[in-house]
């Protein structure tokens, strides 16, 4: 694994992966790569304006070296997960909540041509592959929170282990109604062994590399860490309304980490 794939990399392993004319700037120092830029995504960097894209300032920090912890780290709302080579964050795209219960959680469904959506007052983010990115069939796109490289497989070689789960959901007032078809968070299910990809969208490579893949099927965006996402990514407001309950159609391994995130 490469070590410095970002445009314009100071200090140790530079390797440009995209354009010198990309917003981003990553300085690696005392163990970290400090990521900076302004999110506008590098297909749109002559036109942001145009698009309704506002220029908006991050810093982000993550180690080089990450390492994998014994238990994961849960996604809330709000939290971002990563961000990508041309320094736009890569977010799980939600739309609110199934009559303001934040037990169902809708998820955004419709993305622009390379993966991303607007969000606020203008911010641009990545809630699906951000195809503008990538150039081969594993192509590395960014860096997860907790440091992990975040790849996409053109070839979806490696497929996600979640599935829609059967049948219909609660009806009102305990939920919306409908067959899962996809619409919330708990229309799925996580099975182990189903796909290639673990419960956080991750595998190991080699037996050696531990690497997140963004899919296009659900998960899409990986919903946990296996290391400590740095805490740079997150915010108070990014926390708020995480309270995900367990849903009857999880195996144990999904309701311990959704457990933990109601903690």
């Amino acid at each position: 694994m490469s070590e410095g794939p970002f445009a314009q990399e100071t200090g140790q392993a530079q390797q440009p992966a995209v354009k010198k004319t990309s917003s981003v700037q990553v300085d690696v120092r005392d163990g970290y790569r400090y990521i900076s830029g302004f999110g506008v995504p590098h297909h749109a960097k002559d036109q942001a304006r145009a698009l309704g894209i506002v220029s908006t300032p991050y810093a982000f920090r993550v180690p080089v070296k990450p390492t994998k912890m014994p238990r994961v780290t849960p996604w809330a709302p709000g939290m971002i997960f990563g961000v990508a080579l041309d320094g736009v964050p890569i977010k799980t795209a939600v739309d609110g909540y199934w009559n303001d219960n934040q037990n169902w959680l809708k998820l955004k469904r419709k993305f622009d041509a390379y993966g991303g959506f607007i969000e606020g007052q203008g911010a641009y983010m990545y809630g699906a592959i951000p195809s503008g990115l990538i150039s081969k069939d594993l192509s590395h796109v960014g860096y997860a929170a907790d440091g992990f490289p975040i790849f996409v497989s053109k070839n979806n070689k490696f497929t996600s282990s979640y599935r829609l789960l059967e049948g219909r959901r609660s009806d009102p007032p305990n939920g919306p109604g409908g067959v899962y078809d996809g619409a919330y968070f708990r229309d799925y299910n996580y099975i182990s062994g189903a796909g290639v990809l673990d419960n956080c969208n991750g595998v190991n490579i080699k037996g050696k590399y531990y690497i997140y893949i963004l899919t296009p099927d659900f998960l899409h965006i990986p919903k946990c860490w296996r290391g400590v996402p740095d805490p740079t990514f997150f915010s108070a407001s990014s926390k708020a309304g995480s309270n995900l309950i367990v849903n009857e159609g999880d195996n144990e391994e999904t309701r311990q980490m959704k457990n933990r995130q109601r903690r």
